[in-house]
């Protein structure tokens, strides 16, 4: 069983696989490791008084670092995972979080062939249409392109077949983020295929 980590003092936030064997003969034991397991995968969220970020990223390319994505079509919401999930190492479903809710930050690793990983505390990928966090090493964490629209100042986010991209379902509420065929303008995008980037801190150039 192999579990993702990403490695907080690497520059390039790359992810590790972490081999994980739990005793067979021990359920206390057994369960103790798999919660400390996740919680090593999960990423807090940050303080409700958290200062205001320090850079607000709307260029073309966008560079590793760590990030708050938010969804054009929900005002003062963000993408992130819910405090309350199972502590377990199921996939981890990522939410269209509400105003209200704590921050919850990305981080986004830009790849050498231009597409990106985008780790909710563990990478990204669909699962049964929709967006999680993958704990296991399988399946595997998605490349994703993350693409500027100009006229309309946001980006979607598709996968690498460029056939499917995040969508919010529903403007209200608390709903998980769906990975759905995309729209293709002319001549918008809908504002639940549109999101925008915040970075949390200074990007290497």
């Amino acid at each position: 069983m192999a579990l993702f980590k990403r490695n907080s003092g690497s520059k390039s936030h790359r992810q590790e696989a972490h081999s994980s064997r739990f005793p067979t003969d021990n359920h206390t034991l057994q369960h103790l490791q798999h919660i400390k397991a996740v919680e090593q995968c999960q990423i807090p969220p940050s303080s409700p008084t958290s200062p205001t970020p320090h850079f607000f990223i709307m260029s073309r390319k966008l560079k590793t670092g760590t990030y708050i994505i938010r969804s054009v079509a929900v005002k003062d919401g963000c993408i992130g995972r819910s405090k309350r999930e199972q502590q377990d190492l199921a996939p981890k479903k990522v939410f269209s979080l509400p105003a209200h809710h704590d921050v919850q930050q990305f981080v986004v690793e830009a790849l050498d062939n231009g597409r990106y990983q985008l780790w909710a505390g563990s990478p990204t990928a669909t699962v049964d249409g929709h967006l999680s966090a993958i704990l296991l090493s399988s399946p595997p964490p998605e490349e994703w392109n993350i693409v500027y629209q100009p006229s309309q100042k946001a980006y979607t986010i598709e996968t690498a077949s460029r056939d499917r991209s995040w969508t919010i379902p529903s403007k209200e509420g608390f709903v998980q983020v769906a990975v759905r065929p995309s729209t293709r303008p002319p001549p918008r995008y809908p504002e639940n295929e549109l999101f925008t980037f915040e970075a949390m801190q200074p990007h290497d150039d």
